[in-house]
């Protein structure tokens, strides 16, 4: 008799009723005489303690979080006084910048039951509230504004988007696969400036970037001449190139080459461009996989410490196959930069015609399809980050400059502003991640304070 016949008639015994029913009512009891968890919010007394609060919250956490900053770079071998390691200017500015940013936004939202704003306005309370917060980044040091403004920009781009598309008002084509898309586009400003334009990228990531590709700095600047046609003619570049390939035991390159593309001679001497992708990308992974480690590891450590005792083959298992998983992605993405500029030159050099940066510039764009291998959670937000770097990229050696002394703040107030108006009126256009994140900090409501290690 079959199986799912037998289970039917048994669910309709009454003793399995009654037991069924009387095990409901022992779960509502036990339910019912739980004691409540306690509420995770307060009220302020008056306008005054609203804003000292918050001021004091935010100061907490951005002297915190600098402090921490620093002492992670001791650990990776940087040295600090004690002084700078615990009070310095930028500690404070750090501070005032938070501190500014969560008493501004929340004392307008808490200003709500006082002080009720006109009705169009009404709605718009939570805009306003960010608005006026995204002043406070003036507070922040002058280095690190371009960069929040863009950061939230981008992410405030991001909800506006999502939120257009829950409204029907953003056709299915471009909202399919978005942040795949999103990769692919700023992979292409990324990939070429970083091997044409590395000084149009900020530091850190650049510097990440040549760490990651286990390339040589003279290899790097070489491959960009040779790709220009410039290999002989750049002052300095084949020189230092040929002082590299002595302390590697390689024979010197001379002009013109006798065989093969430029390119390729400089990139994998005496190797196959099939061999060397297959190798480099091997060596990518040996060398993503510590970078990416801690990342999944710190967590369960961190905030999951009495699980990881109790199971925790599991959990390490889950943790390693994730770094795996994010390291495969990693080597992917700079072993398929090199192997489009690989293709673009040998297919300009096979047709006869000298290769153009915008041939590599298009081809980097397949280096987002990378992303695929990464989890969905992780794509939007990798994809975001890459754009954030890939904006910085502008076309003006002083474009930067002027970013950060006329539109950093304003980006940034507006970015805050849409990003407050969404998480008040529309919280459904926002991430769970970033709507916990925002819920912890920020007030939506008069009346109400949230405690900051609920």
């Amino acid at each position: 008799m079959d199986v799912s016949l037998l289970q039917r008639v048994e669910s309709l015994s009454p003793q399995l009723f009654l037991q069924r029913a009387q095990f409901d009512v022992a779960v509502d009891e036990k339910t019912a005489s739980a004691p409540e968890r306690p509420s995770r919010t307060r009220a302020y007394s008056n306008e005054l303690e609203c804003l000292l609060r918050n001021l004091a919250k935010g100061a907490g956490l951005g002297y915190g979080g600098r402090v921490l900053f620093s002492l992670l770079g001791v650990l990776r071998g940087k040295r600090h006084s004690a002084r700078t390691l615990f009070a310095s200017f930028e500690h404070a500015r750090w501070a005032a910048f938070l501190g500014s940013f969560l008493a501004l936004h929340n004392s307008v939202m808490h200003a709500r039951t006082q002080k009720p704003l006109p009705h169009p306005m009404e709605h718009f309370r939570g805009g306003i509230a960010g608005t006026l917060a995204g002043v406070s980044l003036t507070f922040a040091p002058a280095y690190a504004r371009p960069y929040l403004a863009l950061l939230l920009a981008v992410r405030a781009a991001e909800i506006g988007i999502r939120s257009a598309s829950q409204k029907g008002m953003v056709p299915t084509a471009l909202s399919s696969h978005a942040d795949v898309k999103l990769m692919c586009a700023a992979s292409a400003v990324v990939m070429s400036c970083w091997i044409f334009e590395p000084r149009a990228l900020e530091r850190g990531y650049l510097r990440f970037l040549n760490r990651q590709s286990g390339k040589d700095d003279r290899v790097l600047r070489s491959i960009a001449a040779a790709f220009d046609g410039e290999l002989h003619s750049r002052p300095g570049v084949l020189a230092a190139l040929n002082a590299h390939r002595a302390s590697l035991a390689l024979p010197a390159l001379r002009m013109p080459l006798p065989h093969g593309c430029a390119h390729c001679n400089v990139l994998h001497p005496a190797q196959s461009c099939e061999g060397h992708l297959v190798g480099y990308w091997a060596a990518g992974l040996a060398r993503a996989l510590p970078l990416y480690a801690p990342v999944h590891l710190l967590p369960l450590l961190l905030f999951r410490p009495a699980l990881l005792l109790r199971k925790p083959g599991p959990l390490l298992l889950q943790a390693a196959l994730k770094a795996g998983r994010s390291a495969l992605f990693l080597s992917s993405y700079c072993a398929s930069g090199f192997a489009v500029l690989c293709a673009s030159a040998r297919l300009a050099h096979a047709a006869g015609l000298r290769s153009r940066r915008w041939h590599a510039q298009l081809a980097s764009a397949l280096c987002g399809l990378a992303l695929l291998i990464e989890k969905p959670g992780r794509r939007l937000e990798l994809a975001l980050f890459t754009t954030t770097h890939a904006l910085r990229c502008l076309p003006h050696p002083g474009s930067n400059d002027a970013l950060r002394r006329h539109g950093s703040v304003p980006l940034f107030a507006v970015a805050a502003g849409v990003i407050s108006h969404h998480f008040v009126m529309a919280p459904q256009a926002l991430r769970p991640s970033y709507a916990a994140l925002l819920t912890r900090f920020l007030d939506t409501a008069g009346g109400t304070h949230r405690r900051l290690l609920s």
